[in-house]
C-alpha cells in the first residue's frame, strides 16, 4: 500500500534516491533536511537551542505535542475501519523487511527526548526500530506520529490525509516556538540524539 509521508517506501534505485532525497518542499532525505518555519535552508549543525524559544517555556511545547498525539488518537478512533486496527505483529517496526522508513520532526524529537528522561538513546544497528522488543513497542505511550497513523490494514487515503494535517500542525509548532523544522528518518535522528548536543533534555 502507499505509505503516508511520515512512513515512506525505501527507494531502490539511484533515480528514486535522487527524487526521494529532495522530496516535496525539500523535506525528505537520507539523513533528513532542515528548513526553518519560512522554508529557508539552515546549516545542518545549527543547534536547536540557537533559535528556540522552547527553552523559555519547555513545558508548553511538551504539552502541545502531547495534545497533538491525543488528537491523532481521537481522529483514528472516529473511523476504525479506515484507520485500521493494529494486530500487534510488529512488522511495521521492521523497516527493512517492510521496505519503508519512518520520518520524524523537530517537535516529536524534543518530546521523545523529554519522555526518555535519563534513559539512554538507542540507535538503529539494523533495519528494525531499536525500541521494539519481542514484537512489542517499548515506547508505545510516546511513540511518534507516523507510528500512530500508519497501519498496514488501514486505508491509505485516510492515513495520507491525516498525515498532511499532522505535518501542518507540527510545522505550526515550529513557528510558534521558533524552532528550525527538521524532517529526517528515524535512524539518522536517533544517531544525532545520541552523538550530538543540539538537543538537550528539557526535563531538567
Amino acid at each position: 500500500m502507499k505509505r503516508p509521508r511520515l512512513f515512506l517506501k525505501t527507494p531502490s534505485s539511484a533515480r528514486e534516491r535522487a527524487v526521494f532525497s529532495h522530496g516535496e518542499d525539500g523535506e525528505a532525505g537520507d539523513v533528513g533536511c532542515i528548513v526553518d518555519a519560512a522554508g529557508c535552508s539552515q546549516a545542518e549543525k545549527e543547534p536547536l537551542e540557537a533559535r528556540s524559544s522552547f527553552q523559555t517555556d519547555p513545558d508548553a511545547l511538551i504539552a502541545r505535542v502531547a495534545e497533538l498525539y491525543a488528537w491523532i488518537d481521537t481522529e483514528l478512533e472516529t473511523d476504525p475501519n479506515l484507520a485500521g486496527k493494529c494486530q500487534g505483529c510488529g512488522q511495521c517496526c521492521n523497516f527493512e523487511a517492510y521496505d519503508h522508513r519512518l520520518f520524524v520532526t523537530t517537535p516529536e524529537l524534543l518530546y521523545f527526548q523529554h519522555r526518555l528522561n535519563t534513559r539512554p538513546v538507542r540507535t538503529m544497528t539494523g533495519g528494525t526500530c531499536p525500541y521494539q522488543e519481542q514484537n512489542r513497542c517499548t515506547i508505545h505511550t510516546f511513540r511518534f506520529a507516523g507510528c500512530r497513523i500508519f497501519c498496514s490494514h488501514g486505508c491509505e487515503e485516510f492515513q495520507g490525509a491525516l498525515t498532511e494535517r499532522v505535518l501542518t500542525r507540527l510545522k505550526a509548532l515550529c513557528v510558534e516556538f521558533e524552532l528550525p523544522y527538521r524532517y529526517m528518518d528515524l535512524k539518522a535522528a536517533l544517531k544525532m540524539l545520541e552523538e550530538k548536543e543540539w538537543v538537550q533534555s528539557i526535563a531538567h
